[in-house]
């Protein structure tokens, strides 16, 4: 297939709305576990769809976006079993454990060390968000009870790490090319 062949038109463009799909997925993730600590695992599910989605289109018309399925379920199987321990040593939730499982899959093993340092980063910068809500008088109640404010606020020390998960995949699509913006265009066209 050519560049101007409508398939392939088709087919970059498939590619380019599981991207943008994950990427939102990721953003509606940290709306939820910001306002509820909860991360629904429908979210983690579309995820891994539309990684199936991109892996595949990026297979048939040979997008060199992915470095082999081996390499790509080796960084979703490991990071499974590291979460499951934190889930169960009960560091992390499940819907952390998930996520960070599905983004794994998504960066493979190439990206694997990127999405650990940057998530790790973003993770810091949470707990100091933490100290800040819970020395603020600021009125948070708008946000909700279950919210991450008011939880602090209550006395629980918790984080909603899907934020700090979704911060360090976003950072690592963009190193990966994921979000190279002439193939977003392209596949728009």
């Amino acid at each position: 297939m050519h560049l101007h062949d409508p398939a392939m038109i088709v087919f970059v463009a498939l590619y380019d709305l599981a991207v943008i799909a994950a990427l939102g997925l990721l953003a509606f993730s940290c709306v939820t576990d910001f306002l509820t600590m909860t991360i629904p695992n429908w979210i983690s599910v579309a995820i891994l769809a539309a990684f199936g989605v991109a892996f595949g289109v990026a297979a048939l018309v040979h997008i060199p976006a992915f470095y082999g399925w081996k390499m790509h379920g080796a960084a979703l199987g490991l990071m499974f079993v590291v979460t499951f321990i934190m889930f169960v040593c009960r560091v992390w939730g499940a819907g952390d454990s998930k996520l960070a499982s599905a983004v794994a899959l998504w960066v493979g093993l190439k990206g694997f060390m990127t999405f650990l340092v940057v998530m790790s980063f973003a993770g810091v910068g949470l707990v100091a968000l933490y100290y800040v809500f819970r020395k603020s008088k600021a009125d948070y109640t708008a946000l909700g009870e279950q919210s991450w404010p008011m939880r602090v606020r209550a006395g629980e020390k918790t984080i909603p790490y899907g934020i700090a998960i979704a911060f360090g995949a976003i950072w690592t699509f963009f190193e990966l090319g994921y979000l190279d913006l002439c193939n977003l265009v392209q596949g728009l066209l």
